[in-house]
């Protein structure tokens, strides 16, 4: 998911951005498809940067991904509540599958059948890796600290 950022202009004449969060992804012929999934709105106290940190927190809840043991330090407190507000928004509309819970108006057969039917999404048997490469453990290291975000916690800690 990403934030979508709109140059407007008001009735007065003042410029403002207003956001929408999208999501994007590749069909069954690799064709990448987008998707407006929330109209977010206009947020003056917010700069593009806090909304794209947002957007980028909403895509980690989506996808299951633990939070970093540094989500408080390196997160301020509006941009963790905006992304609160936007993630329930986005489960209450029924734009994010959560596991075990049903949709909107979804009984529990038809709740039961989409989960089964999303774990067998993907054909492993006519997968093809086009382009490959070895990974070095320097660069696994690296890779790992920009995921847990260690340089900036500890950048926040020395000072």
């Amino acid at each position: 998911m990403f934030m979508k950022e709109k140059r407007r202009t008001a009735k007065g004449g003042e410029g403002y951005i207003y956001y929408t969060l999208c999501g994007s992804w590749r069909d069954s012929q690799g064709l990448t498809m987008r998707d407006e999934l929330l109209h977010v709105g206009r947020h003056d106290d917010f700069d593009v940067w806090e909304m794209r940190e947002v957007a980028d927190i909403v895509t980690g809840r989506a996808n299951g991904e633990p939070q970093s043991a540094f989500y408080e330090q390196e997160h301020s407190r509006k941009v963790r509540m905006m992304a609160d507000s936007v993630y329930s928004q986005l489960i209450a509309l029924g734009k994010i599958d959560v596991p075990g819970r049903n949709r909107p108006g979804e009984s529990d057969l038809e709740r039961c059948r989409r989960e089964h039917e999303r774990r067998f999404i993907a054909d492993t048997s006519a997968m093809k890796h086009l382009w490959s490469l070895q990974i070095g453990a320097e660069h696994l290291c690296v890779e790992t600290m920009k995921k847990l975000r260690l340089s900036q916690a500890l950048r926040g800690r020395c000072r």
